[in-house]
């Protein structure tokens, strides 16, 4: 006969902090075979601190402050919006592939990225023919986003990045809008295998 016996290896915690009007949730998970507790948003380890940090099973006020200056720091780091522009109509499904993998560099980086071709690429196949073709339509959906924003990230693409940039009319729009705004603007060098 064969006997199972069930071992709790994770303990967690969710508790959420608000800042100027933004609320984060933060997840502590106590790891029952390193007895460690991890402060986590999504899903990545940021603080880690001994077991002992408990006290009759509550977080003590040094894990809370830990977990909640953690929290603000993040609000006041990531408050930048970022607006990721890509030339689309010289090849969409590549430059929605390309697209996907600078907005995921970035959000690594500890950018908040807004990726109009990551949203809207799935999208078009469900717009009738007369809206998926009508770059007005798209700009007016994509503008008043990049409004919003504080910074933009124009993708060149292998050596003919710039090339690409001049010929795209949605590039120059967002571009052109973006230096109306007053915007911060970066290039990212994106290599093609």
């Amino acid at each position: 006969m064969t006997t199972i016996k069930q071992q709790k290896t994770w303990e967690t915690v969710f508790f959420t902090a608000e800042e100027d009007g933004i609320t984060a949730t933060v997840e502590l998970e106590l790891n029952h075979s390193t007895e460690q507790w991890q402060i986590c948003t999504s899903g990545q380890e940021m603080v880690s601190f001994e077991r002992d940090s408990l006290q009759e099973g509550e977080l003590k006020i040094k894990a809370l402050n830990t977990a909640v200056n953690y929290v603000k720091k993040q609000f006041t780091e990531n408050k930048k919006l970022t607006y990721l522009a890509i030339p689309y109509t010289w090849s969409p499904e590549e430059s929605f592939i390309i697209a996907n993998e600078v907005a995921s560099d970035l959000m690594n980086k500890g950018k908040v990225v807004f990726s109009p071709i990551s949203h809207s690429h799935p999208v078009d196949d469900y717009m009738s023919e007369e809206l998926r073709t009508s770059q007005s339509f798209w700009l007016g959906q994509d503008l008043p986003i990049l409004d919003k924003c504080d910074e933009m990230y124009i993708v060149l693409i292998g050596e003919d990045g710039q090339k690409l940039i001049e010929q795209s009319k949605g590039c120059q729009a967002e571009i052109k809008r973006a230096k109306e705004n007053g915007m911060t603007i970066n290039y990212y060098q994106y290599v093609r295998e």
